[in-house]
């Protein structure tokens, strides 16, 4: 059978997207179209199947005028044999830009101890929360109301490597679509047994515009182990997450309310730094 497994793999569950910022600020509005999050990109953690890649995320945006923006969100991602996995958030470029955004948030997941790290380079602090694994499901939620249709789109190669294909269309009403009339959405993804992952997936709403996620650059050997560890240098916080203290036996146990570093949008090319510091 198909394994459908949505942006929960890819662009997985750790979304620290501007919404969960402004839900703070504003409740949410039923009928809102949906803002353009930047998604971090990050890796199933499953023990036995190391790799390390470059995630490309390509976002062609409508602009509230009806122009067309390009850019491009690079960044890389990484699994160890133990299932570690290790993720980056980055400053969205223009598509025409050389180099990469400068890293604003790097994240580190420990399946053993559920530990998840995420570190910031710009304020040199860290934050360590326990967050039990988040199995990905079947299904996308959609908005009340929606007509989703799943098809088989068959087997391909991405990289050498065989992939299957899923297109998830969801048809929103008009009631829920924020824009007066109902809107299709759709989902592909194409996914590989092998590596446990998605190499590409594509998501086109014609409110937002397109994003288009692949995997690049793939080796499959262990990344060097310094991506696996807090860097020396970064104060760092103990925190509750999602109900499970850390305990004075792990390591702290001081609790308190996550709040998510605010996700940055397009730079000028001028402010961009060229190129990505250490190495694989």
């Amino acid at each position: 059978m198909m394994r459908i497994l949505p942006a929960a793999v890819l662009l997985s569950a750790c979304v620290i997207a501007a919404a969960a910022q402004q839900a703070t600020k504003e409740p949410a509005q039923a009928g809102r179209p949906p803002a353009l999050l930047l998604i971090p990109v990050t890796l199933p953690p499953i023990a036995g199947a190391p790799l390390s890649a470059t995630a490309l995320v390509d976002y062609r945006q409508i602009m509230p005028d009806g122009s067309t923006a390009l850019s491009r969100f690079v960044t890389r991602v990484a699994r160890d044999s133990r299932g570690r996995t290790y993720g980056e958030v980055r400053w969205r470029t223009p598509l025409t830009h050389p180099g990469v955004g400068r890293l604003v948030q790097a994240r580190i997941y420990d399946p053993k101890s559920c530990i998840r790290t995420l570190y910031y380079p710009g304020a040199r602090t860290a934050v360590r929360q326990i967050v039990p694994e988040q199995r990905p499901q079947a299904n996308a939620s959609s908005p009340k109301g929606s007509v989703v249709k799943v098809e088989d789109l068959g087997s391909k190669t991405i990289d050498n490597l065989a992939v299957k294909g899923t297109r998830r269309t969801t048809v929103i009403p008009a009631a829920a679509s924020g824009t007066g009339a109902p809107v299709t959405v759709v989902d592909e993804y194409w996914y590989s047994e092998d590596l446990h992952t998605n190499l590409l997936q594509v998501h086109t709403d014609p409110r937002t515009g397109t994003r288009t996620a692949i995997l690049a650059d793939i080796k499959r050997a262990d990344p060097n182990p310094a991506f696996f560890k807090l860097p020396p240098g970064y104060r760092a916080t103990n925190l509750i997450g999602f109900g499970s203290s850390l305990g004075a036996g792990a390591i702290g146990g001081s609790g308190g309310r996550f709040v998510p570093y605010p996700i940055p949008y397009i730079l000028p090319s001028a402010e961009v730094p060229g190129d990505i510091t250490g190495a694989w």
